[in-house]
């Protein structure tokens, strides 16, 4: 799926991939803007029992975020290899409920177990490091 995004963003879109580097004020308002929209729609689309839309928001919910991390200026390589950092991390996450989501009491929650944020924060950078 990254790379499909990464293609969309770089052939349809025709955004050049940057070296990396952090989203510019107008780029990462242009993803919060998106983001809002397709959670908009999504929310509309729960409400109105229309799944296909749901999917449709949620495809594209996506697409917004990966497309974020295309614009990070990261490879597909390097997008997959921090996806499977945060992937493990999560699968190593227990059920619970996280300090500070009070407002989710009713929901259960994965509270992180055996890795923490900091070693979490150190190993994307480093893969990103290494790959560039």
């Amino acid at each position: 799926m990254i790379e499909e995004i990464f293609d969309f963003n770089k052939l349809v879109l025709s955004i050049s991939k940057n070296k990396i580097c952090e989203l510019s004020a107008s780029e990462a308002e242009f993803i919060k803007k998106a983001i809002d929209e397709e959670t908009k729609e999504l929310h509309e689309a729960i409400t109105s029992g229309n799944i296909v839309d749901q999917i449709d928001a949620l495809i594209d919910l996506a697409y917004f975020a990966i497309g974020g991390i295309y614009k990070l200026g990261l490879s597909a390589e390097q997008a997959n290899t921090c996806f499977t950092h945060i992937h493990t991390t999560n699968m190593s996450k227990v059920k619970g409920v996280k300090q500070g989501r009070s407002e989710f009491k009713s929901l259960p929650d994965a509270v992180l177990d055996s890795v923490s944020h900091t070693d979490l924060s150190k190993l994307l950078r480093d893969t990103i490091k290494e790959q560039h």
